[in-house]
C-alpha cells in the first residue's frame, strides 16, 4: 500500500498482518545490536586495559633497566608525553604515562604479560605510594 507524504513523497505503509512479525524483527534486531555494541565495548575496554598496562610495563624497562628507581626521574616520561601527544593526539600526557607506569607497578596481571612476551615480574621491582 502506497500513499503521499505531506512533501510529495510517496511513503509505503506496512500491511496489519505483516506487521506483527516487523515489530517482531524490529525488536530482535534492537537487542541483537545493543548487545553487540555491549559486547565490543567491553572488548574495547579490555584491549585499552592490556595496552596501558603494557605501555606502563614498557616505560618502567626503560626508565628503570631493571633498578629500584629511575636516575633521571621526569626526562622519559615528559619526553615521551611530548612525542606520542604529537604522533596519537591527547591521552598521553606526562600525567596519564605515569598513571599507566603505576598501573603497571601496582597491578600485576597474570596472563596479560605473557601476550606481550612478559612472563615475570623483575626482581626488585617495587610498589609507588
Amino acid at each position: 500500500m502506497t500513499s503521499r507524504s505531506p512533501v510529495g513523497k510517496a511513503v509505503t505503509r506496512a500491511r496489519p498482518a505483516a506487521r506483527d512479525g516487523y515489530e517482531a524483527l524490529v525488536s530482535d534486531l534492537i537487542r541483537f545490536l545493543d548487545a553487540s555494541r555491549r559486547a565490543a565495548a567491553r572488548a574495547v575496554n579490555t584491549v585499552l586495559t592490556a595496552t596501558y598496562w603494557e605501555l606502563g610495563r614498557r616505560i618502567v624497562a626503560i626508565e628503570q633497566r631493571g633498578a629500584a628507581r629511575a636516575d633521571y626521574g621526569e626526562e622519559v616520561p615528559k619526553r615521551l608525553a611530548a612525542d606520542l601527544t604529537n604522533r596519537f593526539g591527547p591521552g598521553f600526557s606526562q600525567r596519564n604515562l605515569e598513571q599507566m607506569r603505576k598501573f603497571f607497578l601496582e597491578w600485576p596481571i597474570s596472563g596479560l604479560g605473557h601476550r606481550f612476551g612478559h612472563t615475570r615480574r623483575p626482581p626488585g621491582r617495587r610498589r609507588l605510594r
